[in-house]
């Protein structure tokens, strides 16, 4: 009783969206010889995530976040479109949602994937489910008590244990014809879920013909349950195994699901290496199979593992698109309210707002993914760094996707636009010859007519320590900050004195630029040629901008601390330094141990970055240990010095 009195209180807060429009009803998605189409006879070609907001120790943490969960599963698909995220795929924690004999239970858990699937058709996600996991539901925090039927069971004994192959069967049909309370359609007959992957990572021993009847076994169930969508199962969980692969693609599936992680799993730290090599190729060992020649190929998990850098993601898209994936889901994607701590699984970190040059480089690959065909040949490593206009730099940490309606960049670039005249779309991070701008937080520009376009601009994103270590809700491993930051815009269309009208929630900033610059704080805005344009068109704006809570947004310095150097190196210092108040200066204090005064020099600023190399070499060629200190000078609060946050300069 106490469960249901929770769920009606959790429905009660929040009311029941439109039913669906009548697409949700269309024919489902065809398989022919190993292409998978949708109903309009398209190619389908989908790129997006995993995300596990419903389930397990994410929904635990975002609950204890304090904030309403179908709030932050609207913020979340809000940001996953602004990535043109198109995929969605899930392995539904089967533990939380049935009894000891497969029967669904509905329940909070079942409540909110019901929600966050009709928010993702609303915003035109198509889905593919994988409706077991097996997995308990605890990483990376022990498991907490539940009632599945998977619990009594080993994951090879899932598919060779009568009891549990019966009770998987019960689940199976349960589930497909459980209605959406949102929708109004029955997941089995919901169109915006393209497919079913029928099992998570399944565990096959012994006899492949035992596992194909197996196989066969929930397909003949999914079929007499009224569900006509292409089915999955997973071909590469086992590793190398022809004889199973063989068995599975001489099943009646219709596609086979792959994975790929190029640079492992769980490292507890980052991987500062080039790994650009380590996806330059998708190697499918199966590829030669006659059988699986027809089936139709997804990766329902993919992920460069403990990398930070921002080139990863378009070269592992363009690869996939060469070995003829169709649809390409990361996992996982960390939602907003939680992913300051990257504690959902440490190994992986994307998120919008907390990573945002992965982010951009995110909505480069699916670009790519999208645009460039099956079959299509990148060439070998380096040369593969050059690929259908997408440039990769790992040298500076760089993404460019460059057409004439498309410029992103992942980080600054100086690579010119194809054709300025022609954007359509801009986004980025850093600056470009189109945006000159002194944040860290990305940007998206997109025209809505001449003379007309709506800008996002989302918060500074400082990284306080490395993100891949162990999980922890307790630590912060990067800090939003909400502050005003120079912004300049070069677009002819828009001229060098455009207006700027604040539109979102709470700004209603009403700026004129002067020379292309104006002072912007992160929000949506309408930026316009003439003003005249921004009061007709400002309430036909979708005033939607999500931020998760900021509560900390206070002085934060970042420093590697320089160990040892040899005499006639030049001494370079850079530190990372933001706040929300205005920063006036930066200055780095210096002196040899023992030495009476701190010699001081200006650092320069480089956005958030603040970087100082001593020319005066004839003052620092003795041997001995030096001492340093940064001073950050604030109108508001005088002079810092850190580390240590202390009052006033070391002098």
């Amino acid at each position: 009783m106490k469960l249901l009195t929770k769920l009606a209180a959790v429905l009660a807060l929040s009311p029941l969206l439109p039913l669906l429009s009548a697409s949700v009803f269309a024919a489902d998605a065809k398989v022919k010889d190993g292409v998978l189409y949708l109903d309009d006879g398209s190619e389908v070609r989908n790129f997006g995530v995993n995300y596990s907001a419903p389930f397990a120790f994410t929904y635990r943490a975002m609950v204890k976040s304090g904030v309403d969960m179908h709030a932050a599963i609207d913020m979340d698909v809000a940001h996953l479109k602004r990535l043109g995220v198109t995929g969605y795929r899930v392995h539904v924690f089967d533990r939380e949602v049935s009894d000891a004999k497969g029967n669904l239970v509905d329940n909070v858990h079942l409540e909110l994937l019901d929600y966050l699937l009709n928010k993702l058709a609303a915003n035109g996600i198509r889905a593919i489910i994988t409706p077991i996991a097996w997995w308990g539901n605890g990483y990376p925090a022990p498991d907490t008590e539940t009632q599945g039927f998977a619990n009594g069971f080993t994951k090879a004994q899932m598919n060779t244990e009568p009891k549990a192959i019966a009770a998987t069967h019960t689940y199976l049909k349960q589930f497909f014809a459980h209605k959406n309370r949102y929708s109004g359609v029955t997941y089995g007959q919901d169109a915006n879920i393209i497919a079913f992957e029928l099992f998570n990572e399944p565990s096959h021993h012994g006899d492949v013909y035992q596992s194909q009847n197996y196989i066969n076994g929930l397909i003949k169930v999914s079929h007499e349950s009224g569900v006509t969508k292409p089915l999955f199962y997973n071909i590469s969980e086992q590793g190398d195994n022809p004889a199973f692969a063989k068995a599975v693609c001489d099943s009646n599936i219709d596609g086979i699901a792959y994975q790929w992680y190029p640079t492992g799993l769980v490292k507890m730290s980052r991987i500062n290496s080039n790994t650009l090599v380590n996806v330059a190729h998708y190697t499918n060992p199966f590829a030669d199979i006659e059988a699986c020649k027809t089936k139709a190929k997804m990766i329902y998990e993919f992920d460069a593992a403990d990398v930070t850098g921002s080139v990863m993601y378009p070269a592992m898209a363009r690869s996939f698109r060469e070995a003829g994936f169709q649809w390409a889901t990361q996992f996982a994607y960390d939602s907003a309210v939680i992913a300051n701590s990257n504690a959902e699984y440490n190994t992986h970190f994307l998120n919008l707002l907390y990573t945002p040059s992965k982010a951009i480089s995110f909505l480069i690959a699916g670009e790519v993914f999208r645009q460039v065909p099956r079959g299509f040949e990148g060439g070998a490593y380096p040369q593969s760094n050059h690929f259908a206009d997408v440039t990769l730099d790992y040298g500076h940490d760089v993404s460019v996707l460059n057409q004439p309606a498309r410029f992103y960049y992942s980080n600054s670039t100086d690579e010119k636009p194809q054709a300025p005249t022609k954007l359509e779309h801009i986004a980025g991070v850093g600056s470009s010859a189109i945006v000159n701008y002194d944040g860290n937080g990305s940007y998206f520009l997109d025209k809505l007519s001449d003379g007309l376009w709506q800008l996002e601009v989302y918060p500074d994103a400082l990284a306080l320590t490395d993100p891949h270590q162990n999980s922890s809700l307790k630590r912060e491993a990067v800090r939003l900050y909400q502050a005003s930051r120079h912004f300049n815009l070069a677009l002819s269309d828009l001229g060098q004195q455009y207006w700027l009208q604040g539109v979102n929630q709470g700004n209603r900033a009403s700026l004129q630029a002067s020379k292309g610059t104006v002072q912007l704080t992160p929000g949506k805005y309408l930026v316009a040629k003439n003003k005249s344009l921004l009061a007709s068109t400002q309430s036909k704006i979708d005033d939607h901008y999500y931020l998760p809570p900021m509560p900390h947004q206070t002085l934060a310095l970042v420093h590697q601390n320089l160990q040892a150097l040899n005499q006639g190196d030049a001494l370079t210092f850079s530190a990372s330094v933001m706040d929300a108040k205005a920063i006036d200066k930066v200055e780095l204090y210096v002196r040899y141990l023992g030495d009476s005064e701190f010699k001081v020099y200006p650092m320069e600023a480089h956005g958030s970055v603040y970087r100082q190399t001593l020319t005066d070499v004839k003052n620092w060629q003795r041997t001995g240990a030096i001492e340093y200190a940064f001073v950050v000078t604030q109108q508001a609060s005088g002079q810092t010095s850190l580390p240590g946050n202390a009052e006033g300069n070391p002098n």
